[in-house]
């Protein structure tokens, strides 16, 4: 209040360097696409866009990748051209093979990170969110703490099936062979609804987990 005669408050807000962690589905579900590219390839896309904006103003980028089985892969956070180079690599390992079923893996990761993460970091998920169910209470506690964004990557043949007579199909995950007729509308009526609900529950669960949500598409620029 000195020469003024009105109080003041002065608040210090000290400038931090933030730490970003990407966690990035390698799961064999990410070699799929039907349109412009792979969902393994806008995943890759938006990771390279994510590392770059984490590393400005002396940022660190920390990576955990899932899906592989026990081939994970935890970097710890480093900043400036470090980070970029090792973010670049992990992506050149592609995704797992076919046959790793590995339902439980995004929920391990997040379980994983929460052990590894300083508080007030920022975690980016990329992925397909096609895992077991089990991952939401795992983000639900890493929130208490953390800022969290997750990027969903889609395909538009994953929401409706073309009528092309009967297909033989398979679960790259889990190798499980299915024959269907996709001439029947009920079938691809019903198909459509199942995925709908999914990527509804998915967007409220986020909503509620006051997670930011960015979906994707194969199709998409």
């Amino acid at each position: 209040s000195a020469r003024t005669g009105v109080p003041h408050v002065r608040m210090q807000v000290p400038e931090r360097a933030l730490t970003t962690w990407l966690v990035i589905d390698v799961s064999s579900s990410m070699a799929f696409g039907t349109e412009n590219r792979l969902k393994a390839d806008v995943a890759e896309g938006a990771a390279l866009a994510m590392g770059r904006m984490a590393l400005k103003r002396g940022g660190q980028l920390g990576i955990l990748t899932f899906g592989a089985g026990e081939d994970q892969l935890l970097l710890p956070p480093r900043s400036s051209r470090a980070g970029m180079i090792a973010l670049r690599r992990a992506l050149e390992r592609g995704v797992a093979k076919d046959g790793i079923d590995d339902s439980h893996a995004l929920g391990a990761a997040l379980l994983r990170l929460g052990h590894v993460a300083r508080p007030a970091t920022l975690i980016v998920i990329i992925s397909d969110f096609r895992d077991d169910a089990a991952w939401i209470q795992q983000l639900g506690a890493l929130r208490t703490r953390h800022a969290a964004i997750a990027i969903e990557v889609h395909d538009p043949r994953e929401g409706e099936l073309p009528d092309v007579g009967r297909l033989a199909v398979v679960d790259p995950e889990t190798g499980k062979r299915v024959r269907v007729n996709t001439s029947s509308q009920k079938l691809r009526s019903r198909f459509a609804s199942i995925e709908a609900a999914r990527r509804h529950l998915l967007a409220d669960e986020l909503r509620r987990l006051h997670v930011g949500h960015v979906p994707l598409s194969t199709g998409d620029d």
